[in-house]
């Protein structure tokens, strides 16, 4: 990093000298996560996140009936992927449904981030 950028960054930051780790080359996903991960200054993190539930009203019936009435919006991670488990059991019992397709992105082995 150019030492004008360092040092603007450090007065805006109000750090000093011995609060800047140099590093070789370009910080990667892999080596920032390892910054966080461990258990130092636990108080320092936030609690874990869980996604709210957003179940569709009993009376309703089945995710089928809700989206004909009106859409529906799920924003993930901030809702949890039940509502889709949910609409997929429901596709699967329902003998009209002739197929299912769906595109995952960003996939990982856990919910939260994955390092590229």
């Amino acid at each position: 990093m150019p030492t004008d950028i360092c040092n603007a960054l450090l007065g805006t930051f109000r750090l000093t000298q011995e609060d800047l780790y140099a590093i070789n080359g370009p910080l990667s996903p892999t080596q920032l996560m390892a910054i966080y991960e461990g258990e130092q200054l636990p108080e320092l993190r936030d609690p874990p996140f869980t996604g709210k539930i957003r179940a569709p009203n009993p009376d309703a019936g089945t995710l089928f009936d809700v989206i004909r009435e009106q859409d529906i919006l799920l924003h993930h991670p901030y809702e949890t992927f039940e509502t889709v488990v949910l609409f997929l059991e429901q596709a699967a019992a329902d003998p009209d449904v002739l197929a299912i397709k769906q595109t995952l992105y960003r996939t990982g082995a856990t919910a939260g981030w994955s390092a590229l």
